[in-house]
């Protein structure tokens, strides 16, 4: 919570000691894991149903990692030299994040060799525990808990500009008396009332997931229809005045996320079309992320908006 004080400099610089330090020990773990693999047995294994199986596993790793960071990307491009092509950017951001996600899947995969109960598991950190030797389980955890604080520095910082931004909340005491409060409160329940751990925390992240989709359908078609060669006003990033509601995107993200959330099945609301492929998995995500960013390109047709609007 006290990173929200923190300069970008002050940032930058724990992210790269936490990237350095929790990576390296990250590769430690994986070294010890990997020998273990039952190479015949994963060879064996047969091949999940696309539909079924293979879209809706994307849809929530998609939702827990590249469409939670779409609050920071604002604020991350707005620290970016000028200099510095779109393409370069789009190049790090990319592979920043698919890298290090799709090491860790491969590892999840190859580890299901030696646990295989581990994608059925409510606890799967305390399984993967138990694969390794007894003197580096505190390592584990320290790596499981480090290699997430980083991103809730960003995270945080990023929310305050974010409520600002929305005109919700402008003094910084109350953004931050709010932050505390949201991560307070929601892991308490999830931990200590929440009598399923997993189901609880996909639940959550299938709801912000659907926001988040549908927010980020929103932008690229605004973008790809809009902006692409003029960009934004600098006069509508920063005035107040002029930051009118565009309500098209309004409507769009609401109409998407509700149609998501009849799709879905989360620890408050059984959605009445929960059923079939869509039944207990993430690929309403998908569903929201093309209903919202279908339905504003629909209405920007109808109802074209100035590009400085």
């Amino acid at each position: 919570m006290v990173s929200v004080l923190f300069s970008h400099e002050m940032l930058i610089r724990m992210q790269i000691i936490c990237t350095y330090l929790f990576g390296f020990l990250t590769l430690v773990i994986l070294v010890i894991i990997i020998p273990q693999t039952d190479w015949a047995m994963l060879a064996a294994m047969p091949s999940g149903d696309w539909l079924g199986n293979f879209l809706p596993a994307l849809a929530f790793v998609a939702a827990g990692t590249g469409i939670g960071w779409t609050s920071y990307a604002a604020d991350y491009s707005c620290h970016q030299d000028p200099k510095n092509s779109r393409s370069r950017v789009a190049w790090a951001v990319t592979l920043g994040g698919a890298i290090p996600l799709i090491l860790m899947l491969s590892v999840g995969i190859l580890l299901s060799t030696q646990v295989p109960d581990l994608a059925q598991s409510a606890n799967p950190i305390e399984v993967i525990k138990g694969a390794l030797p007894t003197n580096l389980a505190i390592i584990y955890y320290i790596t499981a808990i480090g290699g997430l604080t980083p991103q809730c520095f960003l995270g945080l910082k990023s929310s305050k500009l974010v409520l600002k931004a929305a005109h919700l909340i402008w003094d910084d005491k109350l953004i931050l008396l709010f932050q505390t409060i949201i991560v307070t409160v929601i892991p308490a329940i999830i931990l200590f009332i929440a009598q399923d751990f997993q189901g609880t925390l996909e639940g959550f992240l299938g709801i912000i997931g659907k926001l988040l989709a549908a927010w980020s359908s929103i932008f690229l078609v605004d973008y790809l229809m809009l902006r692409w060669k003029q960009g934004y006003s600098e006069k509508l990033l920063t005035d107040p005045v002029d930051n009118q509601i565009n309500y098209n995107g309004v409507i769009s993200w609401i109409v998407g996320f509700v149609i998501g959330m009849l799709f879905s099945k989360t620890f408050i609301f059984t959605g009445p079309f929960a059923t079939g492929i869509f039944a207990g998995n993430s690929l309403n995500v998908l569903l929201t992320l093309v209903v919202s960013g279908g339905l504003y390109f629909i209405l920007t047709l109808c109802h074209p908006q100035n590009k400085a609007e």
